[in-house]
């Protein structure tokens, strides 16, 4: 048993006030202001606006007035840091015990002061130099001449002691530079404390800025060194995986399209599904298609006259033409439907008489093609209330590829199969031909679904436009057989990434809950925790519909997810995680609890896997857990392919490694044991 330490200040000020600012408990010389604004977001996305009163602060007893300051110095290394300066951290010298993510809170206020950059606080990182540099040494010209943080500098882990990387108080430096600081920017805080000077662009208004892309056709906006600037650039970017090869470049990873339109979920499933047979008339459809695509090409206007679109046409049993738009250019091959007088785009086809030729890639090309069309002016209406599900089928000589897009917040395009050989090499290619039979004949269904879709939209009043930027499922059912409409309120996450989201139910009263969209997911761990209140009530786990439970079968192989997507649908909590709340502000008792829910799991052989802040629900005094993706049986569960590098690990812990009980405790030790002052063993 330890004794909690409390994380006070060197002067004394009114510290539920500050916390409840969200502002740092320790003084800083930011603070001095009599009154103080802050605007921010709570962990689960809602707007809060707080005003703090005068600070009054009393005289400073003896034994503190006695303790110099030290003078932390940091570097934050951002574009935002457009004057390329240094700041300083103020901090008693016996406070070089504590933890680095003790620091947080002053990191984020002074990045607000020196730079207006309202900080995501969990994202606040500290680095230290490879080869020491003075404060004098960095400047303009030392940022622009680094195009990798890592290349000069180690990340550190928030749980390690101040101490243990700054060394020994009396041998400070105070001259150094100390840490070199990156953070991501809290939208929510800037939206909030920014009055727009006009209304923000609607979601097609969006779109056609995107479509731009600096003026260029879509063959020449595909090719490497022109995408490379878009994929750069926020307003131009497309949510397809690939990303720009600079620094700071943005992510381009998003949800999964399944989650945006039925259309796609179904299409995975059908192929998932052995069952799922190939229509007869498409299996021989494309059986004449195979026995043509390896013939080499030497022409590629003539090769798509004379191979893509014959036998596109021949096997969606649609009309599939290159029609051009007002700047003259097209696609090599559309297949559209007339709805409200305007051309809706069904599928898009691009296509190279050999992959690697005609300057750029034909994938990406599909992508801009399918972007152009929906800028269409006609279209706005449907844009505004639709996230413009559009299949592709792009590839080269022998080779196709069937993609999904769809337009939300981002541009999102994703791969629906591999790189399909449609070609023959071997006198037995049955089995073969049948694979690719079943892929057309989910296209083709899929095809005739979205035509459906689209001639339903009646009526000239669009609704909202936030209707087509949340996922498509608004019910569940309940185990008495009940079904439970609920409407979206937001996204809990800022990012383009974000699958959890908080809604309300159309019940009276109604009630708010959080959905959240997953591959793995252990619901048994869920529930046996939610029956004994150390987990929120879990109302709903199994299909997308929202129609049918599911079960407990794992569908890991060899440490992968190869199952369906599953929806998740909980009671909504009143709190907030233990990432955004001091550690001085957590429950008195909160190792002895979260031992408590361990103990729950092992004794029923589950682990969890992932026992960090973020993941620790604190309401009142009491604590819950939330997040059981990686949770499962001990022996089957295990971490997944991807293991930051940002983050503390339990011992032994490895990508796609099995999750151990002894792991769980020692995740627990490392981020709750040792961030209250607890022993290192």
């Amino acid at each position: 048993m330890f004794k909690r330490a409390r994380v006070g200040g060197h002067l004394n000020i009114d510290h539920d006030h500050a916390h409840s600012t969200n502002l740092p408990t320790r003084f800083s010389p930011h603070l001095q202001s009599n009154n103080t604004s802050s605007s921010q977001k709570d962990s689960m996305g809602r707007s809060t606006k707080n005003s703090t009163k005068s600070r009054q602060t009393v005289e400073p007893e003896p034994v503190v007035e006695a303790e110099d300051d030290v003078d932390i110095n940091c570097f934050f290394f951002s574009e935002h840091n457009s004057h390329h300066d240094t700041f300083v951290l103020p901090i008693a010298r016996s406070k070089f015990s504590k933890p680095l993510a003790w620091l947080r809170d002053d990191v984020k206020t002074s990045l607000l002061a020196e730079h207006a950059f309202h900080a995501d606080l969990p994202t606040i990182k500290f680095h230290t130099l490879k080869a020491p540099l003075t404060t004098e040494d960095v400047g303009k010209e030392w940022f622009q001449s680094i195009d990798d943080i890592e290349a000069v500098a180690k990340l550190r882990q928030t749980a390690t002691r101040i101490k243990t990387i700054l060394g020994a108080v009396n041998d400070f430096d105070e001259d150094a530079l100390h840490f070199l600081i990156t953070a991501e920017g809290s939208k929510a805080a800037e939206k909030d404390d920014i009055v727009p000077e006009m209304a923000a662009p609607s979601r097609f208004e969006r779109l056609v800025r995107r479509a731009d892309a600096r003026g260029k056709a879509p063959s020449s906006a595909a090719k490497s060194n022109e995408y490379s600037k878009a994929q750069a650039d926020e307003e131009f970017i497309l949510h397809d995986g690939f990303y720009a090869d600079k620094k700071f470049a943005p992510s381009t990873i998003a949800p999964p399209i399944q989650i945006y339109h039925p259309v796609f979920n179904a299409f995975t499933n059908k192929l998932d599904d052995n069952t799922f047979c190939a229509d007869d008339r498409i299996l021989d459809a494309v059986s004449a298609m195979m026995q043509e695509s390896a013939k080499i090409k030497t022409y590629e206007p003539h090769a798509n006259h004379t191979f893509l679109l014959p036998h596109l046409r021949e096997i969606l049993g649609r009309d599939v033409s290159q029609i051009a738009d007002m700047q003259n250019q097209s696609a090599d091959g559309t297949c559209q439907v007339i709805v409200m007088n305007a051309p809706v785009p069904l599928l898009k086809a691009e296509y190279k008489r050999s992959l690697g030729e005609g300057g750029c890639d034909p994938l990406t090309q599909a992508e801009y093609s399918v972007l152009k069309h929906w800028a269409r002016k006609e279209l706005e209406p449907i844009v505004e209330r639709t996230c413009c599900p559009t299949f592709i089928i792009a590839g080269g000589g022998p080779y196709l590829i069937v993609m999904g897009v769809v337009n939300v917040d981002a541009f999102i395009v994703q791969r629906l199969t591999d790189l399909m050989w449609i070609g023959e090499a071997s006198v037995y290619e049955d089995k073969h031909a049948y694979r690719i039979g079943r892929a057309f004949t989910a296209v083709v269904e899929g095809i005739n679904e979205l035509e459906t879709f689209y001639k339903t939209l009646v009526g000239p009043e669009a609704p909202p436009p936030s209707e087509g930027s949340f996922p498509y499922p608004t019910s569940y059912s309940t185990p008495d057989g009940a079904t439970v409409q609920f409407k979206y309120i937001t996204a809990l996450e800022n990012e383009v990434q974000s699958v959890t989201f908080l809604a309300e139910t159309c019940e009276d009263p109604p009630s708010k809950v959080v959905v959240k969209f997953v591959d793995r997911y252990s619901a048994a761990a869920h529930r046996l925790l939610a029956d004994e209140g150390l987990a929120p009530k879990l109302r709903y786990f199994g299909t997308l519909d929202g129609t049918t439970a599911a079960d407990d079968r794992s569908y890991l192989k060899g440490g992968f997810h190869d199952g369906p997507l599953r929806m998740v649908v909980m009671d909504y909590v009143e709190g907030s995680t233990a990432w955004d709340v001091a550690p001085a502000e957590w429950p008195a008792d909160i190792v002895e609890q979260l031992t408590h829910v361990l103990t729950t799991l092992h004794d029923a052989d589950l682990v969890f896997g992932d026992i960090r802040l973020p993941n620790v629900m604190i309401c009142g005094e009491k604590v819950q857990l939330i997040d059981f993706n990686w949770a499962g049986k001990e022996g089957e569960a295990r971490y997944p392919r991807l293991l930051s590098k940002n983050i503390i690990w339990a011992d032994k812990a490895t990508r796609l490694g099995i999750i151990t009980k002894e792991q769980d405790l020692n995740m627990l030790h490392k981020h709750f044991v040792l961030m209250l002052g607890g022993p290192q063993d």
